[in-house]
């Protein structure tokens, strides 16, 4: 299980993101207009961005204090969705998918054998061979779900994950994320079908969480 805390500000540029946020284990589907703060919630999560002033926990342990503690991104339990993607474009989709147990050192067959099965759940076993810049964006998306799905992590984050599929297969896929192993997720969308799906919600608006409350 994994609890985040964050109590702090962050400053980019003309964005000053002000927090004050305790999510507990479950569905938190995070949402508000364009430029709010949204990406940037999740970036400091992971570890991409920094704490101006505050503290940030995962599961009770300090991992932003902006001063001096900061555990980078690869230490943290974590498995993200960006809205771009980020695919090795060097590897196979099948290798994409495996990428998180190779790494951790699960030998090649058993973690294509994994990536097989939740390329399988995103429809997409019929591309395991091809490289990602065959695939068209949705099936690229789908590609970056599955290896999200695929990273053993306590917390998923995931940046508008469907926004590019399509309506046959948005359902399953919303199911697939409902039901994700990881017990902790955070997913930001403008889809009103997908916001009414979580056990929390948060909207950001302007740089600061409105509302932090379960349903």
């Amino acid at each position: 299980m994994s609890s985040i805390k964050v109590s702090g500000q962050m400053q980019r540029g003309d964005l000053s993101l002000q927090l004050d946020l305790g999510l507990e284990v479950g569905l938190t589907m995070i949402t508000g207009a364009n430029g709010a703060g949204k990406t940037s919630l999740l970036r400091l999560i992971a570890g991409f961005e920094r704490l101006d002033a505050g503290h940030l926990t995962l599961d009770g342990h300090t991992v932003d204090d902006a001063a001096r503690t900061f555990v980078p991104t690869h230490q943290r339990s974590i498995a993200y969705v960006f809205q771009d993607h980020r695919l090795f474009p060097h590897l196979s989709v099948l290798d994409n998918v495996a990428f998180p147990h190779r790494r951790r050192g699960v030998k090649k067959a058993a973690a294509s054998a994994r990536a097989q099965i939740h390329l399988t759940d995103v429809g997409l076993s019929e591309q395991a061979a091809i490289r990602p810049t065959q695939l068209s964006v949705g099936q690229q998306q789908r590609v970056a779900l599955a290896r999200a799905l695929a990273t053993p992590a306590d917390i998923l984050l995931l940046d508008e994950p469907l926004a590019a599929a399509d309506d046959e297969s948005r359902g399953a896929l919303r199911e697939l994320i409902i039901n994700a192993p990881h017990s902790t997720v955070l997913w930001v969308t403008h889809d009103p079908d997908d916001a009414d799906r979580g056990d929390h919600r948060i909207a950001v608006a302007e740089g600061r969480v409105e509302q932090n409350r379960k349903r």
